[in-house]
């Protein structure tokens, strides 16, 4: 096995990880039975919380990797992500604990994530980094479907066995340390991510910030769909699972032609991943089976895996060599926000609209349109790198 492919092979079976949060989501609708004093919003953010703790980790990270090389980085967060998903298997008395542990995978998400995305931009160009991206988008689709479907498996009876999908982890982290390089250290200058703000391409603030909105609204798939599949009384914890995989398996085929979705759509691509957004969530509040749903999350799957594949890609040939990893961490970290925020915001919208759960995809949806047109009218195809 050449150097290459060891390299596309580690940072692809990364990637696999980095989804692995969703494996209790399935079992979301028994949580919230299981602990009825307390708050909806807070239970779900045990699905969401990684993002919200990545943020500042993964502003952190783009300093570690001055000191620390990135597999180094990877490999850590990685293992943040076992031990933050095992540990509520033994200590489930408590939905606050549970949630505790997820910051620990939030930790390795930041960290992780940064130093992944940041290897492969360093390591791959033009159009490779953009095919290579895609895959890396669709690999973290195949993780959060192996993850959703054990989860779901193994949560069936006994909920808390979701979180002993987690394990599948420990053959992803012997597999990092034999097939990752090292990478190369950052020699930026101390104190420059200040500066590096500040010369950040307005695209790049357009993307992140309609970015941030899009993923408020898309990860009510997995936030209500265990609800919503109990409240209309189609199906448990497997069916909840079912809807789930069909999200996260539409990015592993989209991810394979995420490359070609590029070259095709340039910056296009983007409102393009924001209506197809709206789309599947509109149909998941139309179904009333678990086919129908699963078509709807199938779609809004598509749509999430474009912006996340393009959206890197986008960023990274807008940066500059020097802006380019904090310009990584900086999407990230403003995406992982509206990701962690998701059930808040979208709980509190939706109260307006009515108190079942489809109204939160009904709202989900109408932000995801807004968005799009937003996004159609200011990114725009002139040029990679756009100084202010």
């Amino acid at each position: 096995m050449s150097e290459k492919l060891k390299e596309k092979v580690g940072l692809l079976l990364s990637a696999m990880a980095m989804m692995s949060f969703l494996s209790p989501a399935a079992v979301m609708a028994a949580m919230v039975q299981q602990f009825p004093d307390t708050n909806v919003s807070l239970i779900q953010m045990i699905i969401t919380v990684p993002s919200l703790i990545s943020i500042p980790l993964g502003l952190v990270a783009a300093r570690l990797a001055k000191i620390f090389y990135k597999k180094a980085l990877i490999v850590f967060g990685t293992c943040c992500y076992l031990v933050g998903g095992i540990l509520p298997y033994f200590l489930h008395g408590s939905a606050e604990v549970i949630l505790g542990c997820s910051c620990i995978i939030g930790v390795g998400m930041g960290i992780a994530m940064t130093a992944i995305t940041a290897l492969i931009c360093e390591s791959f160009q033009g159009e490779e980094r953009g095919g290579m991206l895609g895959l890396y988008a669709a690999f973290i689709a195949v993780g959060g479907t192996l993850a959703s479907l054990l989860g779901g498996r193994l949560g069936a009876s006994v909920w808390y066995r979701a979180f002993l999908a987690y394990l599948i982890l420990i053959p992803i982290i012997i597999c990092e340390i034999i097939f990752l390089p090292k990478g190369h250290l950052d020699r930026e200058e101390a104190g420059t991510e200040v500066k590096q703000s500040k010369r950040m391409s307005k695209q790049v603030w357009i993307i992140a910030l309609t970015g941030f909105v899009f993923y408020v609204c898309i990860n009510a798939i997995n936030n209500n769909a265990a609800m919503l599949v109990a409240e209309r009384s189609i199906g448990g914890a497997v069916e909840s699972s079912y809807v789930t995989t069909c999200y996260t398996i539409a990015g592993l085929v989209t991810g394979l032609f995420a490359g070609k979705i590029v070259m095709k759509l340039q910056r296009k691509s983007i409102a393009a991943a924001y209506v197809l957004g709206a789309v599947g969530l509109l149909i998941v509040y139309g179904g009333t089976s678990i086919p129908v749903i699963c078509a709807g999350a199938f779609i809004a799957g598509i749509g999430f895996c474009i912006f996340a594949s393009t959206a890197n890609f986008h960023v990274s040939e807008m940066s500059t060599p020097s802006t380019l990893t904090f310009s990584v961490a900086f999407l990230s970290a403003i995406i992982n926000l509206g990701q962690a925020f998701s059930p808040v915001i979208i709980n509190a919208a939706a109260s307006a609209a009515g108190t079942d759960v489809g109204a939160r995809f009904v709202t989900a949806a109408a932000g995801s349109i807004v968005i799009a047109v937003i996004a159609a009218i200011l990114v725009n195809n002139k040029g990679n790198v756009e100084k202010q």
